[in-house]
């Protein structure tokens, strides 16, 4: 039987651009029912959410529940540059920051100046850990590490001077 699954013809499944158009609105649409008045997506991972939306072509500033509502980038600013109050002691860890950086970026915030009290860049770089070079975060936590060289990786000013100095991504 093994030799049958090897010798198994490849996957014929195909969709066309129609139905993967089709599913992607109809995606964007379920995320959208889910928003909040306040512009936010809480209950199932809505750090992810502007990341979804930008990778469908959907710019966060543009989703909100009535035209007068806070718009989903509005309201992650709103959340994220409030240091007093985000993240909850709960959340403190490096991907809470790693993963707001990166919807940070996905919401065309600057995750370096998110408000006058919050840099996410810089709080990232926080959790860098000298003892295990290469972590970022728990040592041997592997997510962590990546999530973090994802959100530095092309970290610049708006100049487009990098923000993180190459031994910290070597």
């Amino acid at each position: 039987t093994s030799c049958a699954l090897v010798l198994a013809p490849a996957s014929q499944a195909t969709s066309t651009p129609t139905q993967i158009e089709t599913a992607e609105h109809a995606a964007i649409g379920y995320l959208q029912s889910q928003q909040e008045a306040a512009g936010a997506f809480n209950g199932f991972g809505d750090e992810w959410v502007p990341t979804a939306l930008a990778a469908a072509g959907v710019a966060p500033a543009s989703v909100r529940t009535t035209k007068t509502a806070p718009d989903a980038r509005t309201s992650y600013r709103s959340r994220w540059g409030n240091s007093a109050t985000w993240p909850s002691r709960s959340e403190t860890s490096a991907s809470t920051f790693e993963k707001a950086a990166l919807a940070a970026y996905a919401s065309g915030i600057d995750p370096a100046r998110v408000s006058a009290s919050q840099n996410l860049i810089a709080r990232v770089l926080g959790y860098f850990d000298p003892g295990t070079p290469g972590y970022y975060g728990e040592p041997g936590y592997l997510n962590a590490t990546i999530f973090a060289v994802l959100a530095l990786a092309d970290a610049k000013t708006t100049k487009g001077v990098t923000r993180v100095p190459a031994g910290l991504l070597e």
